[in-house]
């Protein structure tokens, strides 16, 4: 069932790249089997629009940072954020990067901000 989704998902997404929801499924899809290399894979091969949700967004981000490329993950966050800057878990997920390519005083400044955008709006995830 799970290889039948992921097929016809991804000739969903082949035949319009801006089909957030086969996207998002296909990323979900992946994500929780771990498959971080066919998350980031799909990024490369189909991207992200602006109207990509921010769930989406951090599990392609998380999936580069799991295959050894945190400056990727840094470039994808920092562009999201550009048209979305109340996203606090972007923020979060920028200072464990920045941190592991060893620049803690970004790291620090971007929970800062992270942290004070989240408990502004408990509601977001």
């Amino acid at each position: 069932q799970y290889d039948e989704a992921r097929v016809w998902f991804r000739r969903a997404l082949q035949l319009d790249h801006s089909n957030d929801v086969a996207r998002a499924r296909l990323v979900d899809a992946y994500f929780s089997k771990k498959d971080y290399a066919a998350v980031v894979s799909l990024f490369f091969d189909a991207g992200v629009t602006e109207t990509t949700d921010s769930e989406t967004l951090l599990r392609i981000a998380t999936s580069m940072e799991k295959g050894g490329n945190a400056p990727q993950a840094i470039s994808l966050l920092e562009k999201a954020l550009l048209s979305r800057p109340e996203e606090g878990p972007f923020y979060l997920a920028l200072a464990q990067y920045y941190t592991e390519i060893g620049n803690p005083q970004k790291a620090a400044g971007l929970a800062q901000k992270g942290k004070s955008l989240l408990i502004e709006d408990p509601a977001k995830p």
